[in-house]
Formats: structure tokens, C-alpha cells, sequence
């Protein structure tokens, strides 16, 4: 087993390369490298690129975030997982979900960073819709917008309901729900238009009078599916604002027919 250095154009620095040796073999050894490599307590973020071996990975500790980049993940393994490791502040999921819907009370949705990325399929796929049976149908971008208790959530390619973002509006300005929210964006898939005037013009949006809050963003920069470059110094300055009731928290809100992002005010 030995560690080389991977080419300059690859997306890791270094690979970890075995003859036939057993994998549990070789993540015990990891672990402990990486323990005597650093003095600190490192980081942990695991990217599984096959469900066949989540199981193995229990005997990693420490793990802070995990990215599934499978065609296929059912919401028991994943709840399993966030068993396994209860500590982690993201997950980032490149798969198609099966298995029981998510509810409020599912471990996924509590966590503290979420992101959906559209799968793999050149056409246009929602992640949420795979087996759309009458004993297990899968409810699109509702079935986690619902019941998101977290704080980040992103979305990209994903086929949204405007309206269930209207509900997360109300319940935000009303205090009824999504207390911990700090940001959520969504993204259509490329060359679909998602029309948004309507459901919004119930809200009395107002424009940014230049000091009630900044006029630039940058989010945490540790939630592993806020890593892209778009997500650092976010310009909020076209952004139009909207506050909870009772003199609560603002919130800052970017329409358009591709994208939406919500971002709370501390």
C-alpha cells in the first residue's frame, strides 16, 4: 500500500494505492496515518462513489461531512449512515433516492449543511422522482424543503414548486418553522424557466436601504456543498429584503426564473 501523488489536472492531490489488500485492512491504516501526520484533530469529509462500501466506513472516526456520488441511495442507508456518524455538519447527495419518504423527524434533514446535485442522466432528472409508485411516492423538492430543519440548503438542477416556496416564506416571516435557517438556493435545470411572480406577490419585499444589513455574503466555507467559488463574497446588494414578525430577523431574497436564493440576517 502506498500513497502517490495524482497529476496536476485530477480533482485529489494524492490516491492511495493497494494490491489486493483488504479494504478494512486499509482504512485502519489510513486512520492512523493521518493520526500521527497531524498534530491538530483533522477534518474528516468522506466522497463514497459506491453505497456497496458505506458500511465499512463506520471504522473511520470523526467524520465531519459526506459527499455520495451513486446512481442509487436508499433513504434507510442514508439514515443509517447519519447514524453511524451523528456529529456531521453536511451531506451532499449525487443520487437518485428510493426507499421511505423523509420526514421532519429524519436525521437528514436536521442536519446542518444539505445539498442535491442533479444526477448523472443527460435529460432533464429530479432526484426526488425515481420509483413514483402509489406505496412510495417520491414528492420532488417538497419532500425536503418541508421538512428542512438545518441550516444551509442547496439545490442544483433540481425541478423546485414555487409555491412550496412560498409556505417556507410564511412559515420563516411567522416563526413557525426554519428557526435555524441560514441559506437555502435553488437552481432549475439547464433551459427550464420556473415562473415566480405570482406565488410572491403576497410579500411585501422591500429594496435595500444600504444599512440594515450588509451588502455581501460569504457563507461557511467547512459545509462541503458550499465549496464552489459562487458561494464566497455573494453580492446582496440587488437583493430585496423582507422581515419576520415581531420585529424579528431580515432575510434577503434573489428572484428569477432559473434561481432563487434566501439568506437570513444574524
Amino acid at each position: 500500500m502506498k500513497c502517490v501523488k495524482e497529476d496536476a489536472e485530477n480533482e485529489f492531490s494524492h490516491a492511495l494505492h493497494t494490491l489486493g489488500v483488504d479494504i478494512i485492512i486499509v482504512l485502519e491504516s489510513l486512520q492512523r496515518h493521518m493520526r500521527d501526520l497531524f498534530r491538530f484533530k483533522p477534518r474528516v469529509q468522506l466522497e463514497l462513489a459506491s453505497p456497496h462500501f458505506i458500511n465499512m466506513y463506520r471504522l473511520i472516526d470523526d467524520v465531519a461531512d459526506t459527499s455520495f456520488d451513486v446512481d442509487e441511495l436508499d433513504t434507510e442507508e442514508l439514515e443509517n449512515h447519519l447514524t453511524i456518524f451523528p456529529v456531521q455538519d453536511s451531506v451532499h447527495l449525487k443520487a437518485k433516492l428510493t426507499g421511505p419518504l423523509l420526514t421532519s423527524d429524519s436525521k437528514l434533514c436536521s442536519i446542518k449543511g444539505l445539498g442535491f446535485q442533479r444526477t448523472r442522466d443527460d435529460g432533464v432528472i429530479d432526484p426526488f422522482i425515481l420509483n413514483e409508485t402509489h406505496q412510495n411516492p417520491r414528492l420532488h423538492f417538497s419532500e425536503v424543503i418541508n421538512n428542512f430543519g438545518g441550516e444551509y440548503l442547496v439545490l442544483v438542477g433540481i425541478v423546485y414548486n414555487i409555491n412550496d416556496w412560498a409556505q417556507l416564506i410564511r412559515r420563516w416571516k411567522s416563526k413557525q418553522a426554519y428557526q435555524n435557517l441560514k441559506f437555502i438556493a435553488t437552481t432549475a435545470p439547464t433551459g427550464i424557466a420556473i415562473m415566480f411572480e405570482h406565488a410572491m406577490q403576497q410579500f411585501d419585499f422591500v429594496e435595500w436601504d444600504g444599512q440594515r444589513r450588509p451588502g455581501t455574503v460569504t457563507l461557511d466555507p467547512k459545509i462541503i456543498n458550499l465549496l464552489s467559488n459562487s458561494f464566497e463574497n455573494i453580492d446582496c446588494s440587488k437583493w430585496v429584503d423582507i422581515q419576520q414578525d415581531g420585529d424579528g430577523k431580515w432575510a434577503s431574497i434573489m428572484l428569477s426564473e432559473t434561481s432563487i436564493r434566501f439568506l437570513v440576517w444574524d
